[in-house]
């Protein structure tokens, strides 16, 4: 049985600690210990204490700050919005980059003016090119820019900013299947390194039962990718493949 013994003197006294654990003896001492070294070592611990809890709080808030936002087209639909506005927190980020990434991905998009897509298209390109020079890699920025060249009719470099999404992307289903929806628009086009980064979406996609039945949805539409998608398919594990038939069959009951 393990026993851990302290003998502690606090000022310019001697410290002894003596550590019984599994038949072993050790015994340390340190002299000349001091108190304000101490007290300093206390007053850290207790600042780093309050720092991770200040940093798990903000963390808190800020994803819930972000589910509220996803989907959110208020700004969008409203008569005059401002995508390209500077905002001053991270949070304000990522709810911008949330709501324009719903602005360009909604079927209200299609029920908005030509002129007033092609201004929220600009808008949002102009804050993810803003974002993304302070942080290339993030995917959520790179994804948004993808949609906002997309909706102005650059494709070529809308594809780009996919394979930028994609690369530093999580598991987020929601930008998977956009990532994959405007890939698949374009799939007798894609080159050898988007068609790597299409499978890597569609597993992201079947390892779930939502974006399950979105691929069991875009496999009922055409023979397009069929193909292609069976052979991703394949290289799930057996419950990920019976997941994607059963759906695919219950669309076509």
């Amino acid at each position: 049985m393990a026993v851990l013994c302290h003998a502690v003197q606090i000022g310019h006294q001697k410290v002894s600690l003596v550590i019984v654990k599994k038949g072993f003896f050790v015994k340390s001492k340190v002299s000349h210990l001091n108190q304000d070294l101490i007290l300093r070592g206390a007053i850290a611990a207790v600042a780093g204490w309050i720092f991770v809890y200040a940093l798990g709080s903000a963390s808190t808030e800020f994803m819930a700050h972000k589910f509220r936002a996803q989907g959110e087209l208020g700004p969008y639909l409203a008569k005059e919005s401002d995508f390209a506005a500077p905002v001053a927190s991270i949070e304000g980020v990522y709810a911008k980059l949330e709501t324009c990434d719903a602005a360009l991905s909604s079927i209200k998009t299609l029920l908005q003016p030509k002129e007033k897509r092609l201004k929220v298209a600009r808008d949002c390109l102009a804050f993810s090119d803003d974002v993304l020079g302070r942080a290339p890699a993030l995917s959520l920025a790179n994804l948004v820019k993808a949609l906002a060249l997309a909706e102005i009719g650059l494709m070529v470099d809308a594809r780009q900013a996919l394979l930028l999404s994609e690369l530093s992307a999580g598991s987020n289903i929601s930008n998977a299947q956009r990532r994959a929806a405007l890939w698949s628009s374009q799939f007798s086009d894609l080159s050898p390194a988007e068609l790597d980064a299409l499978q890597r979406d569609f597993v992201r996609l079947a390892a779930q039962d939502s974006g399950t039945a979105w691929l069991a949805g875009q496999y009922s539409k055409g023979a397009g990718m069929r193909i292609f998608m069976t052979e991703v398919i394949q290289t799930l594990p057996n419950a990920r493949q019976i997941a994607f038939l059963d759906a695919v069959r219950r669309i076509n009951e």
